[in-house]
């Protein structure tokens, strides 16, 4: 197919899939020299696909064999301005689907490693070409040696910005953490819409200014945006580069060198609907709680291995322990479990203290493993393991 036909194709697409004004808009480029180029080649001249990677950002079983049938390739690219309302990023996507739906073929959205389909076409698209930042880049986590996560962005050189990176953050907070990571994302796209199309992006002094309605747009597009009255927090960001040749990254870092965790808590209190957090009593020396009890630490030195050992990607471990009240009781709350050597365990606070003199959400503690009430292993999926103490006051309602 010559690039009229395609153009043609892209044109045809394009009415039945946008809505104006970015359908007129679309339809105007794709009639210019700005449309753009679809390059044949083979497949064995591009990077390999990272199918591990694709499995985990969407892509269905028809896709993948389809990719791993392929003996070739068309990429397609344009060029223009990186900033709302995006042409040729639009322009991209739409002539990329509309070859695919009528060859067959499968899009593999190289920015962000993703599978692009109608499906996420759909979720992504808006009547004015407003992004929503959740639909676009990917948000892989990884947790190092220190028990902390790392959360790192792919994909939004493709909407001209650096990439973020977020160091340090708690392992229990690191899935609610990309709700932030997307939100100073989203917050960063709207500063550069306003800004003239010339004009390279500035960061604000002190750090870019992240409200509740950044959140909420970052999962459906809405412009203009309006935020009166609502929750915010500030932000701050530093430049980092890495080897030569990378790109630039953004760190996403608390303000004064507060402690990550303690930061996080109240950034996302402020941020996200409150949690509920039920309070429940029962008597220690009930038998069925001393039982619990006993079972949780009797299977402490094998939750010690497992988690020495490397628990299952997304999984996290936490202990319960007692902490002293100022009425002389035992407030009991989960920690997060970031090492455990040598029999003393560390890490974070996961929950608010209401009556423990000096403890604060998300603190860094740590105590002996003799101290441990119980135990949970919570798993990505949604499974537990553990937790015996708590099935018995759940039982006692």
């Amino acid at each position: 197919m010559n690039s009229a036909g395609v153009r043609a194709l892209a044109v045809s697409w394009t009415e039945g899939h946008a809505e104006d004004p970015l359908r007129r808009l679309l339809a105007a480029l794709l009639d210019t020299p700005a449309a753009p180029s679809v390059i044949p080649a083979s497949a064995a001249s591009i990077s390999p696909v990272p199918f591990s990677l694709l499995a985990h950002t969407g892509m269905t079983e028809v896709e993948e064999r389809r990719l791993r049938a392929s003996t070739d390739v068309a990429v397609v690219t344009s060029f223009g301005p990186t900033t709302h309302p995006f042409p040729a990023l639009w322009l991209n996507q739409t002539m990329a689907l509309a070859v695919a739906e009528q060859t067959g073929a499968t899009v593999l959205e190289i920015a962000s490693l993703r599978i692009l389909n109608l499906d996420r076409w759909e979720r992504r698209v808006s009547p004015s070409g407003a992004i929503a930042v959740h639909h676009w880049p990917i948000i892989p986590t990884s947790v190092g040696h220190d028990g902390l996560a790392l959360l790192t962005t792919r994909g939004l050189e493709q909407l001209g910005l650096p990439e973020l990176r977020f160091q340090g953050v708690p392992p229990n907070l690191a899935r609610v953490s990309s709700q932030l990571v997307n939100g100073v994302a989203q917050a960063l796209v709207e500063l550069a819409a306003r800004l003239e199309r010339t004009a390279a992006l500035e960061l604000p002094d002190g750090g870019v200014v992240v409200g509740q309605g950044h959140l909420r747009r970052s999962q459906t597009a809405a412009w203009p945006p309006a935020d009166a009255g609502e929750g915010t927090v500030t932000a701050p960001l530093s430049p980092a580069t890495g080897a030569p040749g990378e790109p630039l990254w953004l760190d996403i870092h608390p303000p004064d060198r507060q402690p990550v965790g303690e930061w996080l808590m109240r950034t996302l209190d402020r941020l996200l609907p409150p949690r509920e957090q039920a309070i429940r009593h029962a008597r220690s020396d009930s038998e069925a709680l001393v039982h619990a009890h006993r079972r949780a630490v009797a299977e402490l030195p094998a939750v010690e291995e497992r988690f020495r050992r490397g628990l299952p990607v997304g999984a996290v471990c936490f202990v319960k322990h007692g902490f002293a009240t100022s009425k002389g009781t035992r407030e009991f709350m989960w920690i997060a479990v970031e090492s455990w050597q040598a029999g003393t365990i560390r890490g974070s606070l996961a929950g608010t203290p209401r009556d423990v003199p000096g403890l604060r959400p998300g603190q860094e503690v740590s105590l002996r493993q003799d101290d441990v009430y119980d135990w949970l292993i919570q798993h990505d999926d949604g499974g537990a393991e553990g937790n015996y103490t708590s099935q018995v006051l759940l039982g006692d309602d």
